[in-house]
Formats: C-alpha cells, sequence, structure tokens
C-alpha cells in the first residue's frame, strides 16, 4: 500500500504535466472487469435537452442528467481509451472531443448510458477544441493551425484541408462560411472554408497581449482576453475585422459563451461574470456569481448556465434574472481509490471519507459493490487478516472492522493513541502501522500494535525516523519501510528486524536515487517502486548491507509494486500497470503494460494470476499473458455470458478481446466486416465455464469497422471494433 497524502500529492504535480503523456496502448494484458466511475476536473461542458455532455481530462466523457439541476445524476461514460479530452461538442447522435495528441474523437450517444467509441482522426498535431457546422468539423490544433474534417459518416472522419498558423490555437468557433480562431498572444485569425476541402486565410487581428477563448453571436466576436476581460470584434465584413468594444474585469477570463444580449465570462479565479452586450460597442458587467473552484468552461441552455469546474465538477445557475445569477445545483466530484486490498474474493477500497467498499470479485469480469463502513474519520489503508480488516484513520489511529460478513462489517475495536496513521500492514498477531510527518514536527515513523485482542489493539512497540515512513511490508523476522529524510533529502529502504516487536531495531539502510514509497519482498530481493527512477531493486542477502543490484527506469512516477513469481507489477500512475520480468533481478526488463483509464495509485496480485489495480477512477481486473498467447483461459466462474470491449480500441497493430462463459458448452467467436461478411474465426469450439481472451492482430486486414460476434448457447453478443493504420 502507499501512503494517502503522498499519493495525493504526486498525482496532484503529474496532473499539472504535458497532456501528451496519456496516450493509451496495452501489450500483453487485457483488461477483464471494472468498478466505478469517479472522476474530476471538468474541462468543458455541452447541453443537449436534459443531458450535460463533459469532457473530463484523462477521464473522457462523462453524461449526466440535469433534468432536475437539484438532484443531477451521472448516466454514463465514456474512459476507454481517452488520452486527455480538452473540449466536447455534440451533433445528434454523436459527441465530438478534441482529444490533444490523439487528434479528434467520435463517441455514440444514441444510448447515452453506453457511450461507445466509434471513430477517429489522428494527425501530426494537438488538437485543442472542436467547432462543428454541417458535416465538418473544425479543429484548433495547438500545434499548428486549423484541421478541417468530414464527418459525412461520423465513424470515419477523414481531414480533408488545414491551414498552417503555428503553435498557440487554443479556441475556434464557426459562423457561415467562415471559422474564426484564437492564438493565445493575442491574434484573431479568420479563415474562409467556403471550400471545405481549401480552407484559406482572409483575415487577422492583432488584438490584446492574450486571447484564450472566441465565439461568434451576429456580426461580432466575442474575445475572452485573459487579463483583457472581453473584446468585442466587428466581423460584419470577416475581410475586415475591427475591435469596436471592450469590458475589462478584474479576473483573468478563460472562456465565455453568448446567450441573448449577455456574454458570460469564466475565470480563473473563482467565478462567473455576466456582461450585457445590448450595445456591442459598450458591454458593461452587471452581475457576478462567486465559485469555489477554478471554471474551464461554460455553455447556457435556456435560461440555465452550466459551469466547468477545473478540478471538480459540474455547478448549475439560474440566470432568469442574468443581473442576479444563483446557484441551482452543484454536482462535486468524489473522492478517489488510491489503495485497495484482495483477499478471498473480496478487494477492499479506503475512500477517504467515503469509507470502506467491499467488492466482491468472484467472477472477476463483473465485480459489484457488496458491503460498505463508514468510517469515524478519512480512511487511508487497510490490511486484511482473516475475518478483520485493519484501517488507518489518520487521527483516529487504527480501526479494526470485523468483516465475516462482507456486507454487513462492523467496527469491533480501535486504538486512537497514534496521530497521522497513513498505512497498515498486518502479520501474525500484529498490525505495523506507519505515520508521516505533520505540522511541525518532522518525524513520523512505524508503530506496532498487538492484534491478539482484536476489540482492543494495543500499541506495544514503536521506531521515530527522521522524515517518516511511506509504506510497510513484513517478510520474516523484518520489517521493510520506505522513507524520506526531509533534513538530509534522502529517501530510500529501512530494514527493521521485529524479533522482538515491542522494541524494532533498525539493522539496515539503502538509499535510493528517487522518491521510495511501495515495497515487495520475495525471497532475498526488495523490490522499490521508486518515484521518477522508476524501480529499484535491493539485495537484501546481508540484512545489514542492503544494496542496489538492478533497476528499470520509468518515463511517469511510479507509486506501488507487487510481485508474483518472476514478474514485478507495477503501478505507473499516468502510464498505468506496467509488468517488468525480474528473472534476472539485476537486469529487469518490460514484458507488458496497459495503460488503465486513471492514474494507477495501487495494486494488488492473486494467486490466480489475477492484478488488480486502483487508479483513482477505478478498480480493473486484470490479466498478464508472457509472450502474448492467445486464447488464455483464467480461472473464473463469470455468472453470465459477456463480451467485453476489445482493448484496444482504435488498434493499428493487435487487440485483445475477453469474454465471458458461465456455462460448458459450445463457443463460436467470430470476425465480420460492416457487409455481414465473415472475415475470420477466432475461436470455434467447446470451452469449460471460465473467462477467456483472444489476441487479433490486424495483419493483412483493411482499415475500417469490424465487428466481432460471440455466440454460445442461444446467447449473441456483438461488439465494434476500429482498425487504424
Amino acid at each position: 500500500m502507499v501512503g494517502k497524502i503522498l499519493i495525493v500529492m504526486i498525482i496532484s504535480l503529474v496532473s499539472l504535466g504535458n497532456a501528451g503523456l496519456f496516450a493509451q496502448t496495452s501489450e500483453n494484458v487485457a483488461r477483464i472487469g471494472k468498478i466505478y466511475n469517479y472522476w474530476y476536473g471538468a474541462t468543458d461542458v455541452a447541453v443537449v435537452g436534459d443531458l450535460a455532455y463533459i469532457s473530463a481530462g484523462q477521464h473522457g466523457l462523462q453524461i449526466m442528467n440535469v433534468s432536475d439541476p437539484e438532484h443531477l445524476e451521472m448516466i454514463g461514460y465514456w474512459n476507454e481509451n481517452p488520452g486527455y479530452a480538452f473540449t466536447v461538442s455534440v451533433s445528434g447522435d454523436y459527441a465530438y472531443l478534441a482529444s490533444g495528441p490523439d487528434g479528434l474523437r467520435v463517441i455514440s450517444v444514441s444510448d447515452p448510458e453506453l457511450p461507445e467509441l466509434v471513430g477517429s482522426c489522428g494527425f501530426d498535431g494537438f488538437a485543442r477544441d472542436v467547432a462543428l457546422s454541417g458535416d465538418f468539423a473544425y479543429v484548433a490544433d495547438n500545434n499548428c493551425g486549423l484541421r478541417v474534417i468530414s464527418i459525412v459518416n461520423p465513424e470515419e472522419p477523414l481531414e480533408i484541408g488545414f491551414v498552417d498558423l503555428g503553435s498557440g490555437i487554443l479556441s475556434v468557433s464557426v459562423s457561415d462560411n467562415y471559422v474564426y480562431l484564437a492564438e493565445e498572444t493575442g491574434f484573431l485569425y479568420i479563415i474562409s472554408v467556403e471550400a471545405p476541402d481549401n480552407p484559406e486565410e482572409v483575415a487577422r487581428l492583432e488584438t490584446v497581449h492574450r486571447i484564450h477563448a472566441v465565439t461568434i453571436s451576429g456580426d461580432f466576436a466575442y474575445l475572452a482576453g485573459s487579463r483583457d476581460g472581453l473584446r468585442v470584434i466587428s466581423v460584419a465584413d470577416p475581410l475586415e475585422p475591427e475591435e469596436v468594444g471592450y469590458c475589462d474585469t478584474p479576473r483573468l477570463v478563460e472562456n465565455v459563451t453568448i446567450a441573448d444580449n449577455y456574454a458570460y465570462l469564466v475565470d480563473q479565479q473563482r467565478g462567473l461574470s455576466v456582461v450585457s452586450i445590448a450595445n456591442p460597442a459598450n458591454p458593461v458587467q452587471v452581475g457576478f456569481f462567486e465559485n469555489w473552484d477554478m471554471i474551464n468552461g461554460v455553455t447556457v441552455s435556456g435560461d440555465q448556465v452550466f459551469l466547468a469546474e477545473s478540478t471538480g465538477g459540474i455547478v448549475v445557475l439560474t440566470i432568469e434574472e442574468p443581473e442576479h445569477p444563483g446557484e441551482l445545483g452543484h454536482y462535486r466530484t468524489e473522492e478517489f481509490l488510491i489503495n485497495l486490498e484482495v483477499s478471498a474474493g473480496y478487494a477492499y477500497l479506503p475512500r477517504g471519507s467515503k469509507g470502506l467498499h467491499i467488492v466482491s470479485v468472484h467472477d472477476p469480469g463483473h465485480p459489484a459493490e457488496v458491503g460498505h463502513f463508514d468510517p469515524p474519520d478519512t480512511l487511508s489503508d487497510v490490511a486484511v487478516s482473516g475475518d478483520y480488516a485493519y484501517a488507518t484513520a489518520s487521527e483516529d489511529g487504527l480501526r479494526v472492522i470485523s468483516i465475516a460478513d462482507p456486507e454487513n462489517p462492523e467496527e469491533v475495536g480501535f486504538n486512537d493513541t497514534i496521530g497521522n496513521a497513513m498505512g497498515v500492514e498486518v502479520s501474525g498477531s500484529y498490525a505495523y502501522v506507519w505515520n508521516v510527518p505533520q505540522g511541525g514536527i518532522r518525524a513520523g515513523g512505524l508503530s506496532i500494535f498487538s492484534i491478539v485482542d482484536t476489540e482492543h489493539p494495543e500499541l506495544v512497540g514503536s521506531r521515530r525516523f527522521s522524515g517518516g515512513s511511506y509504506n510497510v511490508v513484513v517478510s520474516g523476522d523484518y520489517a521493510y519501510t520506505t522513507f524520506y529524510d526531509y533534513r538530509e533529502e534522502t529517501s530510500g529502504l529501512r530494514i527493521i528486524s521485529i524479533v522482538d516487536p515491542e522494541n524494532p531495531e533498525e539493522v539496515g539502510i539503502c538509499n535510493t536515487r528517487g522518491s521510495a514509497n511501495g515495497i515487495a519482498v520475495s525471497g532475498d530481493y526488495v523490490y522499490v517502486s521508486d518515484g521518477h527512477s522508476g524501480l529499484c531493486v535491493i539485495s537484501v542477502e546481508d540484512r545489514e548491507h542492503p544494496e542496489e543490484v538492478g533497476c528499470f527506469e520509468m518515463v511517469d512516477y511510479v507509486l506501488a509494486v507487487s510481485v508474483s513469481g518472476d514478474y514485478v507489477y507495477m503501478a505507473d500512475c499516468r502510464n498505468g500497470l506496467r509488468v517488468i520480468s525480474v528473472a534476472d533481478p539485476e537486469h529487469p526488463e518490460e514484458h507488458g503494460f496497459y495503460d488503465t483509464p486513471g492514474y494507477a495509485a495501487d495494486i494488488a496480485i492473486t494467486n490466480d494470476g489475477l492484478i488488480f489495480v486502483a487508479d483513482r477512477s477505478s478498480m480493473g481486473v486484470y490479466r498478464f499473458t508472457p509472450n502474448g498467447i492467445d486464447d488464455e483461459h483464467i480461472n473464473a466462474n463469470p455468472t453470465e455470458y459477456h463480451l467485453a470491449t476489445a482493448y484496444p480500441n482504435p488498434f493499428n497493430s493487435s487487440t485483445t478481446i475477453s469474454y465471458g462463459v458461465p456455462h460448458s458448452g459450445n463457443v463460436s467467436l467470430q470476425l465480420y466486416n460492416p457487409f455481414g461478411q465473415r472475415i475470420s474465426t477466432l475461436y470455434e469450439g467447446n470451452r469449460q465455464a471460465g473467462i477467456y481472451s483472444t489476441s487479433l492482430t490486424g495483419g493483412k486486414l483493411a482499415s475500417g469497422l469490424y465487428f466481432v460476434r460471440l455466440e454460445s448457447s442461444g446467447h449473441v453478443f456483438t461488439k465494434k471494433i476500429i482498425l487504424t493504420r
């Protein structure tokens, strides 16, 4: 497990990095099950009827029922391969996402509860915004300029035109035969798209020092001018744009939308400004709403305005009186999944103030929550032994929860004599709790509790360290704990003898190059997740003189690690699950990976080879197949037939198709083209009950849409897949 504070700090920092790092792929790893959809960071919002479509960065597309603003309800989402969704536009049954380095994504929302990726258009650039008009999507390419994409067939979007304007394009708006682009240093570009396959720049206007967004209404372009408020540009003659008015606001304007005679501006300093544009030459601020989060996006639907919060959720305001906007509803995103423990067919997931969630994984293809425990304080970690779960609850110390009946967990004991308890490991009759520094105290450490009497856990020993501990694993007579020493600015592994638990004694130390946090122990080796330095392999054959003998560098921040056999499994934050062979511990090498929907934060391996990952937004169940072996069988008993969405999808080389069979019988898995012609038989024959996966390679297949069809015992399922070249 990984201390909650450390994870939250690290993930918050990496969230600020280049969104281009979110490209999604997989190799030799397939996901077979998933539960939960926690998201944060709305980047944009579009409202059609009673539904709000929210682009949510690395959390893809979220769909919300907004018919009752006081009771906003999430009804669907797509985050299988999201890249980073910056903005969203909706037309008919499709939502279009500007997805950074992944270009334009097309999501079918014909069933809003089950949105599905059906098309994509990639290019050598960075999709920052998208506007729709007729059969075309106009994409603001932050690296290059304007991309014109035909969406005559939304499932096969095709780039047909391009204008190179250089870098810095942030926003796009379209009106009649003209496209308007806002460039971050202050230029407004006007492009004629009378011939969409031959777009042409017809005018440019240098305005204020920075523009974040542009929107068109009538004969005017309205610019969100950062420190320069709202700028009004006459485009009655698009060939001769001219600034005619402005309204300075005291805040950094991020976005703007127009409704009737009002402009609604949102800013980076927590507010909505309402500006009357009845006279575009003299816009005047007439209203304001203060919000306690930065706002990225804004849209108006009827007499309501919707705000997309950068670290929160969605706010709905009434603008029946634009001078006095008032809150109608607020959907606040929830705390995330950053730790987990799996034991005896159940996963235990602490979620801060939201308590402990207990999930049955007896059918790993369909995890299901069966129990919940409300804590007295914020839960950060959990360890399971027998019929008890031991949870750390910050200032409320160690809590003991009976899970004899997982559907009705009940607290039976606690010890709150220590503060800032962040993580726990159980071995035998003892619980080992680690603390991180708090307040002005620069010392945390390891506390040891006797749990012979589960109703009255007793503190029997402790060890304090400069900087404290961030994780602990017990193996034999030793506790291995990671640390960061604030005074010395060093990090690494401490080895503590627990032969006498009442008098733990440090016997060895090994500094690492990064920020040590997660630990896994196997034999004479300790595997440490070392932040930006990746995986650190430490020999502990001589525990008084541990030494680093191998390493595997990663491009992101490794938060947690687990080991099984010759493989180490790492939670690599934005890069998801990584599988490293340590058959030769001195020369580890990567054998597989899966870029999870969210930021991989913790990981657990079961004896039957299932991999569980908490990635903030969800808990996923995965399977690793060494060397890409096809037709792998997982020893699990699904309760119903199912055909999972292929991953990755779209794919350009290979994809993995997983399916579940609850009863023995004949199984047919076929590949068809859109004309109903069978292209290939992926499997035909008898199957025992279980979960299976098959790898499909593109080979000589042409790019385009295909259908995978599963048939067994009268049950038929079909999934779309897209091959791109």
